[in-house]
């Protein structure tokens, strides 16, 4: 146990890691924190309380100070002290000696800043974290370590949900640029608006297991990655959606993200290409969905179906991308027209077609060739 004393006018009170309160001779009783974050004295035997004025904040080295009157009165660090942080319906919770006996609460104001540190207002003193988030369980949760005892360390886990928006910030229903997630905590008025929690970079698909994942490299840290669990259900207008599967104890609340994308028919087969948006754009998002590629050849022209994973539904979903495939050459340009949930969709795929794909008889018809060729292969399929 250490102690730290605080001065309220002319008297001294002296503080213990345990929780304990005394005066310059005895305890006289014990001491926690208010809800304007600061010291609260309470006597024993009825003595009644004294609060006292600090101020708190987090150093360079992520370790909580406490100061009064502009001068540091106790860091928690050390040999002999090993502090435990967690959070509490988004209120930082601090085990200052990391002996699990005594703990006190400190209301925060939550922010991230643009290179992903971590960033803590205490009665307006602005303090930032240089750590990093990490889970496989798709919550907001904080990694960081004491810079001069880097042995074990802390992490905080938010209470919230997860949102898209958009590049400005706000909230959007469907996705149509880049996917951006924002972390809302249960109580918004706990967020920095000046900071919100908003992940710096795009979200991706893990298409090993289809689902969103966000990977950061940070300067300190390395790269580290945020998983998100759940499920994926690819809609007939090629809108992908994301169910975010609540989190025990704490953490995540049920989140849906929903992308709308354009199939890009890429060559080759085991992903699916889907460009985010309904247009192309130089800086355009690309997300790659794991799956199974299929084409037969049947009565209403080429068939194409996708089979791909859903994690957590413990199979594979088969779902028919497009039906009816025709070729067709038009203004020196390869166009494949096809159908899908009852509307006509064209798509240019000049550029996927490799010049020995080909083929004078056989394979499938180009309409409209000036040299009457057929198609020998398209996406890996052979005839």
């Amino acid at each position: 146990m250490r102690k730290f004393a605080v001065q309220d006018g002319n008297d001294i009170y002296y503080c213990g890691t345990d929780g304990s309160a005394a005066d310059a001779a005895n305890v006289i009783g014990t001491w926690t924190t208010t809800d304007d974050n600061k010291i609260r004295i309470t006597r024993t035997g009825g003595g009644g309380t004294t609060d006292v004025e600090v101020d708190w904040c987090f150093n360079d080295n992520n370790q909580l100070s406490l100061s009064q009157n502009g001068k540091e009165i106790i860091r928690l660090t050390g040999t002999d002290i090993s502090p435990r942080y967690r959070l509490n319906k988004n209120s930082l919770q601090v085990d200052p000696d990391g002996d699990m006996d005594f703990a006190f609460e400190l209301q925060c104001i939550w922010g991230l800043t643009k290179d992903a540190k971590l960033q803590i207002a205490i009665n307006g003193t602005v303090s930032k974290l240089d750590g990093y988030l990490e889970d496989e369980k798709s919550r907001f949760r904080y990694w960081f370590y004491d810079k001069e005892r880097p042995i074990v360390p802390s992490n905080l886990i938010f209470d919230g949900k997860w949102e898209s928006v958009d590049k400005d910030g706000k909230p959007v229903d469907v996705v149509t640029d880049r996917v951006r997630l924002h972390y809302v905590l249960t109580d918004p008025k706990l967020e920095d608006p000046k900071a919100p929690l908003i992940l710096p970079g795009d979200a991706q698909v893990d298409s090993k297991k289809n689902h969103l994942n966000f990977t950061y490299n940070y300067e300190s840290h390395g790269a580290r990655t945020l998983s998100f669990q759940g499920s994926l259900q690819l809609k007939p207008n090629w809108t992908l959606s994301f169910s975010i599967n609540d989190t025990q104890n704490g953490g995540v609340r049920k989140s849906k993200i929903e992308i709308a994308t354009t199939f890009d028919w890429s060559q080759g087969s085991g992903t699916i290409q889907l460009t985010v948006g309904s247009t192309k754009s130089a800086n355009v998002q690309t997300l790659e969905i794991g799956g199974t590629i299929k084409a037969k050849i049947g009565n209403a022209g080429i068939n194409m179906t996708f089979n791909y994973l859903k994690q957590t539904s413990g199979g594979i979903q088969t779902v028919t991308l497009a039906t009816a495939v025709t070729f067709e050459f038009k203004n020196g340009a390869i166009l494949i027209s096809y159908t899908l949930a009852g509307k006509n969709w064209t798509l240019d795929v000049t550029g996927k077609v490799v010049k020995e794909n080909y083929v004078l008889v056989g394979g499938v018809s180009i309409a409209n060739h000036p040299q009457g060729k057929r198609l020998g292969g398209f996406i890996g399929i052979r005839w």
